[in-house]
């Protein structure tokens, strides 16, 4: 009868640290919007997917030749959206990016995403009644090394860090800042909707593994469409996106078509693509993404 009084009070006890763990979970989750956003987002991730088909082309649908013969038939825009840095992947010396001023600002960005960041501010003050600001956007190898030297515990080496190219920003609304941010409805907001406008977490929550950064839901970097919706419908990172790319395959995703290749190799395209952008990933290899129906 003792030792079925000891099982009844240890199971007692037990189910009543479980209930005050219980509860002391869910009054986290309440007083921590943030955390309660990660995990609803964490937990959406494994329901939510976005495949691609795969194409097959004869010799005789594709234009094939050099990229300098590539170039000039067909009709291509040229940009930085795909370009992987980090520290495996620094920039090399002397390589240049398309540089512009933001509307009647000093704030410098990489041209390709200026209407783009244009649009996703807009939305946000739509949606949520905040102002996007911008706390940093290009710096160059020198102001870089100023902030590595000021955080060396967070910021990247010259050369590694996505701020360099002006297609990575890092954003803010009044009173909510740094980690703060998705404590803010417009946080919440960028976090999950920025890739309708071609951005995405570049260093999301659980992925420092492949990224080698901690999580700064702060910091949002340009890819276009449709990867920055595959990226965030897969839940992968930009080197787990490129790293899916098979060299010389053809993916369709709704009526955009996508082909990695190496820049050095010859280039296939089909005749039929339309409005081809192509982007160096920064790996020796060209992306190039058109409309094809």
């Amino acid at each position: 009868m003792k030792k079925q009084g000891k099982k009844r009070t240890v199971g007692m006890i037990a189910g009543i640290l479980l209930l005050l763990l219980i509860a002391a979970g869910a009054a986290l989750l309440v007083w921590k919007p943030d955390w309660r956003f990660l995990l609803k987002e964490q937990v959406a991730s494994w329901f939510r997917n976005a495949d691609w088909e795969e194409r097959e082309f004869g010799a005789s649908d594709l234009i094939c030749g050099s990229f300098s013969e590539i170039e000039g038939a067909v009709d291509m825009q040229k940009n930085d959206a795909l370009y992987l840095v980090n520290v495996n992947h620094p920039i090399p010396s002397g390589r240049e990016f398309d540089l512009v001023c933001y509307k009647d600002t000093d704030v410098q960005m990489n041209a390709c995403i200026t209407k783009a960041y244009s649009d996703l501010s807009e939305k946000v003050m739509e949606v949520t009644g905040e102002k996007l600001y911008v706390r940093s956007s290009y710096r160059d190898r020198e102001a870089q090394a100023v902030v590595l030297q000021e955080n060396p515990d967070t910021a990247t080496k010259p050369g590694a860090s996505e701020h360099e190219t002006g297609l990575a920003l890092d954003v803010y609304v009044s009173q909510y800042g740094g980690y703060g941010f998705l404590k803010s409805e417009a946080g919440q907001y960028v976090n999950r909707y920025c890739y309708e406008q071609g951005f995405v977490i570049r260093y999301p929550w659980g992925k420092s593994g492949s990224t080698g950064v901690v999580h700064e839901p702060w910091h949002i970097r340009y890819v276009g469409l449709p990867h920055a919706e595959l990226m965030y419908m897969r839940n992968q990172t930009l080197e787990e996106y490129l790293d899916s790319l098979e060299i010389g395959t053809f993916y369709q995703v709704g009526d955009q078509l996508i082909t990695r290749q190496r820049a050095d190799g010859e280039i296939r395209l089909p005749k039929e693509g339309k409005s081809w952008s192509v982007s160096e990933d920064g790996l020796g290899n060209l992306i190039f993404t058109g409309s094809y129906r």
